[in-house]
């Protein structure tokens, strides 16, 4: 597979994982209040699946876990943060939660699970950072610094930018709800793109 050239194949994949990922977690996708309200954030439970889901839990420091979800709650700025769609105030979030919540006494941070936070609150905006994903966006743009999650988002949208009519056909012919053509779906399907063209392991077959 040349992974600097969309494959088709990979982005119907993608579409499917992206379809059957909204449809779980639909109510936090679709959560157009008060960020701090959203049931990511208000339900213990959903938040500890999440976690163990998307394997951030194991990112944050030892029974801490409930007191970072309640501090999440009661960020004054939260909405504001997820407003600046340059990833800049996350990465600044990111440094004043990990002294609190990060593994070996802060020193480890706690970008990926920040990161899918904010993509699950304000999906339109912004896409997980993790391993897979970030070597993803390497193997189509080539060599990049991407030092922080700003840099990172900004290399994400000018795949998207680039990338975007191509993602859209194949939802137009995958047949589904409007929204799909919508920016925080495309964003969904970006993300589940750059796992797999990151080596993440998915079978495109089934």
């Amino acid at each position: 597979m040349n992974k600097n050239k969309l494959d088709e194949k990979i982005i119907s994949k993608s579409i499917e994982v992206a379809r059957r990922n909204w449809k779980c977690w639909s109510e936090v996708y679709e959560h157009n209040l008060n960020k701090n309200k959203n049931p990511l954030l208000m339900d213990k439970d959903l938040f500890n699946a999440f976690c163990h889901e998307y394997s951030v839990g194991r990112t944050i420091r030892k029974n801490t876990r409930e007191d970072l979800r309640k501090k999440l709650i009661k960020l004054k700025d939260l909405g504001e943060v997820l407003k600046d769609s340059t990833g800049g105030r996350l990465d600044k979030l990111e440094s004043e939660l990990r002294p609190d919540f990060g593994t070996r006494e802060g020193k480890s941070k706690l970008i990926s699970f920040v990161s899918k936070v904010a993509a699950f609150l304000s999906p339109e905006n912004f896409i997980a950072y993790d391993q897979y994903a970030k070597k993803g966006v390497r193997n189509l743009l080539g060599r990049r610094k991407m030092n922080n999650y700003a840099t990172y988002l900004e290399a994400v949208k000018e795949i998207m930018l680039n990338k975007h009519d191509a993602f859209t056909r194949q939802v137009k012919k995958a047949k589904g709800p409007r929204f799909e053509t919508d920016r925080k779906f495309l964003m969904r399907v970006l993300d589940v793109y750059l796992m797999k063209v990151g080596d993440r392991k998915m079978n495109i077959n089934n």
